[in-house]
């Protein structure tokens, strides 16, 4: 049976790229350049740019430029996913060892080692279908004390280019906009671990309520920011709270407590090896 034919409804990994290199896609995976507003160069693939866009932000709102493209136009898709070039989960359940951060490490991306790690439309769907009740896929959670830290707000404040002052506006937008969701962010905060890398597929509900709640409170925080004195590495503001209220999201009410189906996380290290795949412009 085709995977078009069963009656899960369109699913959608939406695979980040910023440069040319390896791309693939089938009827689950769909290739998407970021940031393409300020691109030099239009990769052969979907953009960011189209349609309702916050594409021209990239530089402080990183890959959720297209996180923001694929919730405002993508309405038919059932199931829809936020993935890397070099970033995914292994579908295939190979039971690879992961290193200190949390990650399988393979050396190349081929189509082999693609089939290995079960990135294609079938093994995702299969997924899915298994877990009846299932309303999201998720990396296995990491923990910040793998790399000397004891909770997520040390390894927020402590990292390179990252404030606390910017946690603590954060935290008072959550107070206006969110105050159910308080417990939540002081919480997880607190917490040594979660979940890491934007990686995620999450149903459609839960996408659509996902993405009005952080766009709202991100949008917020942006009108109150003052990025003046602020490096390119520390602009990128946007895209390193987006990781950590990713985890106060699903720890917030918003998420139901069951149906959460988790998934090591692989990395590639090479993403350029043998000939690339050049897909036809959408």
């Amino acid at each position: 049976m085709s995977t078009r034919q069963t009656g899960l409804g369109p699913v959608h990994i939406y695979v980040c790229h910023h440069a040319a290199g390896f791309t693939f896609e089938d009827d689950v995976f769909r290739a998407i350049q970021v940031g393409r507003a300020l691109a030099n160069t239009h990769l052969p693939i979907r953009g960011d740019d189209t349609g309702d866009t916050i594409s021209s932000k990239n530089r402080e709102y990183c890959e959720l430029t297209a996180l923001y493209w694929a919730w405002k136009n993508d309405p038919d898709a059932a199931w829809i996913g936020f993935m890397h070039y070099r970033r995914f989960l292994d579908f295939a359940c190979t039971g690879l060892k992961s290193d200190q951060y949390g990650c399988i490490t393979l050396q190349d991306m081929t189509p082999q080692t693609l089939k290995q790690m079960g990135l294609n439309a079938a093994t995702v769907r299969k997924t899915i279908e298994n877990t009846p009740n299932a309303c999201a896929i998720l990396p296995e959670k990491w923990s910040v004390r793998n790399v000397g830290f004891t909770s997520f707000y040390q390894h927020y404040v402590e990292a390179d280019y990252h404030f606390a002052h910017d946690l603590a506006l954060t935290r008072a937008v959550i107070a206006d906009l969110y105050p159910d969701d308080l417990p939540a962010f002081d919480t997880v905060m607190a917490a040594d671990e979660g979940y890491f890398t934007n990686v995620f597929v999450f149903r459609r509900d839960l996408f659509d309520t996902y993405c009005a709640w952080l766009f709202a409170i991100l949008s917020e925080v942006e009108s109150r920011a003052d990025l003046t004195n602020y490096s390119a590495q520390a602009r990128r503001i946007y895209g390193y709270l987006g990781e950590r209220l990713f985890n106060v999201f699903m720890a917030s009410p918003h998420v139901p407590k069951e149906g959460v189906i988790e998934r090591a996380r692989c990395f590639f290290e090479n993403t350029k090896t043998g000939k690339e795949v050049i897909l036809p412009k959408s």
